[in-house]
């Protein structure tokens, strides 16, 4: 399966003309900071309704035109080649078993959000705070943004961030009823006008730096006209390759056959083989059982991965029910060793509580985490607020620069890989309905419980739904109540606060000494004895033995709770002369922004030193205190060269 895309940088340029020197966002810590910290507030909350639209027509595709708004896409970063199965939730587990990520089962997130195109399509925000967003990117291979025009390009926001992450974005092609017929009747008018439509979809998928797309031809096909439909599947995957995008994608929906017919097979066989053997891969329909999956299995052969067997999380005839139960079907694919394609995941927002959607979103993903596989960054330098691209206010150094709610998924930062993130010890479902519902809305809501409302979601009892969430682990979780830098930051604590929080899985390479960097502040302090959070950091040494250093977050004490550990390396925070020292040896530009950062608030902003020659696996992050949580607004990590 594609994981890069390999455009060719002058061709780029060469397009955008001037428009390309503009375009900042690439992920770094340069980047993020210096974009934090200078831009003015519009560029959050937008108001100057720029935005990006699908193209609806034939016509619009042969006319397309070059929005200048691609020149704010950036490139797909790259990510670990060795991942972690998510079933280990726990940071330092010993040494975690990592996989190549070639070798196992994919996940595929399909968008699907009332027709897509909401706030999300505004390139410099909105100001409507709370719509959807995503943060799990840790757990998923690719991403695909959906509607139902003839050609959706995915809006830069949902590009940027997915492309952060390492994940690829495609966009979607599809055809329905009639019109869809017509449609196709137009193109396959000879076989150059055939050549001539992949061409042009190929070439705005350079163009805006997505990485290919979904197929979705719902209509009848005349049996005639099969033979070109092939021919241009073919001729799409050429034309994305011709044009330097080697790596780009190009997966088929299983709906019409290959005799032209629109009869949904629910498994890979003869009928739908020709445009998988065409493509990079097939996404099933949703009304399987699992003899359908065996006969997949068997028909795929080595490219078992290629299938991704499609799960409706609006459990509309979907194996399990959807909805909560969505980890049901999920584990019933990954027993038979087959690809995953979720559907409208976004009904966590859609037909739920909105005021709880961030706790309700955690729920749903940490119920898959155990069947997905975890991946993360692995270029330096590298920064992250953690913030996901919304908040009530926006956060320089830990002073609100800007009061006033935004939403801007292209500011999204570099999400962690942990699911398991719930303050709340159950969900419940009848005691709240949807904003548009006629139950009142007034209730007290308890602290310990997260209310869902009900709507037109998965087959189960709403009123009498209860989800218990996994304890002892303490909690994770983002909030807006306070940030660093950006909308939000995270919140570390609880009563699991011995165990390690995963933070990242990554595959830093480092042969010298590493500036680490963080920013914390005490949530709520309720004791004379403040907590502070430690960050663990795993790193594979040269001659493949594992070794843990931890960076203390205070300047005294914390000691004994490493006594029994080997191989374990404690870092104490660099005291001023040490700092003068280290600023002294910074030569890279990053670092020495690194270095130089402020805080305010109540904020501390620490820098480690820290001698690594080998990889970081995993960086972890615990809470010494039982009874308090500690925000994390900052974390970066820059090699220090000339030291």
């Amino acid at each position: 399966m594609a994981q890069t895309v390999e455009a060719s940088d002058a061709v780029f340029v060469g397009e955008l003309g001037n428009e390309a020197e503009t375009l900042t966002m690439d992920g770094s810590l340069c980047s993020d900071l210096s974009s934090l910290g200078l831009v003015e507030p519009r560029e959050f909350r937008g108001g100057d309704g720029v935005s990006c639209s699908p193209m609806s027509t034939l016509d619009q595709v042969w006319q397309w035109r070059r929005e200048s708004w691609a020149a704010l896409v950036t490139g797909l970063t790259p990510r670990s080649a060795l991942v972690v199965p998510g079933n280990r939730v726990q940071c330092i587990e010993g040494v975690q078993p990592r996989i190549h990520r070639d070798s196992v089962p994919k996940t595929l997130f399909c968008h699907d959000l009332k027709g897509g195109y909401l706030q999300d399509k505004y390139v410099n925000g909105s100001q409507i705070y709370d719509e959807y967003r995503f943060f799990h990117w840790a757990g998923i291979d690719a991403f695909i943004y959906f509607s139902h025009q003839l050609l959706t390009v995915p809006p830069v926001s949902w590009i940027n961030s997915g492309h952060l992450h390492g994940v690829p974005v495609l966009g979607t092609l599809i055809t329905e009823g009639s019109e869809g017929a017509r449609t196709w009747d137009q193109i396959f008018t000879d076989l150059p006008t055939v050549v001539r439509f992949a061409d042009t979809l190929a070439a705005i998928c350079r163009y805006y730096r997505f990485d290919g797309y979904l197929l979705n031809v719902e209509n009848e096909i005349r049996k005639e006209h099969v033979p070109l439909l092939l021919r241009f599947v073919t001729e799409l995957k050429g034309s994305l390759i011709r044009m330097g995008l080697k790596q780009a994608q190009v997966i088929w929906y299983d709906s019409v056959t290959c005799k032209g017919k629109l009869i949904w097979q629910n498994e890979l066989n003869d009928r739908n083989r020709c445009f998988f053997d065409a493509c990079d891969g097939i996404f099933l329909n949703y009304t399987w059982n699992k003899s359908h999956l065996e006969r997949s299995m068997k028909m795929a052969g080595t490219r078992c991965l290629d299938v991704y067997v499609g799960v409706d999380v609006f459990g509309r005839n979907c194996f399990g029910g959807g909805g909560f139960d969505s980890d049901k079907a999920v584990s019933v694919i990954r027993s038979v060793g087959l690809s995953v394609a979720l559907f409208a995941a976004s009904w966590t927002h859609e037909c739920l509580d909105k005021r709880n959607f961030t706790h309700l979103e955690y729920l749903f993903w940490q119920k898959l985490w155990p069947y997905l596989y975890l991946h993360g960054p692995t270029r330096l330098p590298f920064s992250t607020t953690f913030c996901q691209g919304y908040g009530l206010n926006i956060f320089k150094n830990g002073k609100v620069h800007s009061a006033g709610p935004w939403y801007n998924l292209r500011l999204q930062q570099y999400q962690p890989c942990t699911a398991s993130a719930l303050e709340q010890l159950r969900v419940y479902g009848a005691h709240v309905r949807n904003r548009d519902s006629s139950r009142a809305e007034a209730q007290p809501i308890p602290s310990n419980e997260v209310v869902a409302g009900s709507g037109p979601a998965c087959a189960v009892d709403e009123d009498n739904f209860s989800v218990s969430v996994q304890a002892g682990q303490g909690f994770v979780p983002h909030t807006i109540e306070d940030a660093f830098y950006g909308g939000g930051s995270l919140k570390i604590g609880g009563p699991g606060h011995t165990s390690m929080k995963r933070m990242l899985v990554c595959g830093f390479r480092s042969s010298g000494v590493l500036v680490i960097s963080t920013a914390t502040k005490i949530s709520a302090p309720s004791s004379t004895i403040h907590p502070c959070l430690n960050i663990t950091v795993m790193v594979q040494d040269r001659d493949g033995s594992y070794l843990k250093h931890v960076l203390l977050g205070a300047e005294q004490g914390g000691e004994e709770a490493y006594e029994n550990e080997c191989a374990v390396r404690l870092h104490r925070p660099l005291m001023h002369g040490e700092l003068g020292q280290v600023r002294s040896a910074a030569i890279d530009r990053c670092t020495q922004k690194q270095l130089s950062m402020e805080a305010f608030n109540g904020w501390n902003v620490r820098h480690f030193s820290v001698e690594v020659f080998g990889v970081v696996l995993e960086i972890g992050a615990e809470v010494n205190h039982p009874d308090e949580a500690v925000y994390l607004g900052w974390l970066a990590l820059s090699s220090l060269d000339g030291y």
